[in-house]
């Protein structure tokens, strides 16, 4: 019997010994975790955009088309100067609409006139009032640039009298 207990005994022992996991020799590894914490985004109107006079030229009265027309078209570029990390900037137009509703309000002395402005790239009018999406252009940002081109032109509502024409739009950016 001892020798039965013995051999029970050396076989535990090398059942123990042949569960138990080997040892090897762990490897190391390295883990780079990279990202960038960027300034702010930032985009405003280029200094010669931010108080800027477009100058519509003189349109004789005889030659005013009928009601509900425009006419003296002056294209112009508005400039948005961005951070280098900008994607797009949204330039949103508003000011006093005229009788219509629609167009840009004339404070000068002349009468039966408003302001048309309209994207140059389609056409679209861009309405003095009203929901914000007609009135917001959106560009993408390019090498920090992003360019707005447009148009300005008088607007015929009513009788005309001659005299002074001026209008003011104020334009605003958001961007990302």
């Amino acid at each position: 019997m001892c020798l039965f207990k013995s051999s029970l005994l050396a076989a535990s022992i090398t059942l123990a010994l042949s569960l138990t996991p080997a040892a090897f020799a762990a490897t190391t590894g390295t883990i780079t975790v990279e990202g960038l914490i960027q300034d702010n985004v930032t985009c405003n109107l280029s200094a010669g955009d931010v108080t800027r006079t477009i100058q519509l030229k003189p349109y004789p009265i005889a030659d005013v088309p009928a009601s509900n027309q425009s006419f003296g078209y002056e294209p112009f570029t508005l400039t948005a100067n961005c951070s280098s990390n900008a994607n797009t900037v949204s330039f949103l137009f508003s000011g006093t609409p005229s009788a219509d509703g629609t167009h840009f309000q004339n404070t000068g002395d002349g009468l039966g006139i408003s302001l048309q402005l309209e994207s140059a790239a389609d056409g679209k009018i861009i309405p003095a009032n009203g929901v914000d999406s007609d009135r917001t252009r959106t560009l993408n940002v390019a090498n920090g640039i992003a360019a707005l081109d447009l148009r300005a032109a008088y607007y015929r509502e009513a009788p005309v009298k001659a005299g002074s024409f001026e209008s003011k739009v104020m334009v605003s950016l958001s961007y990302n």
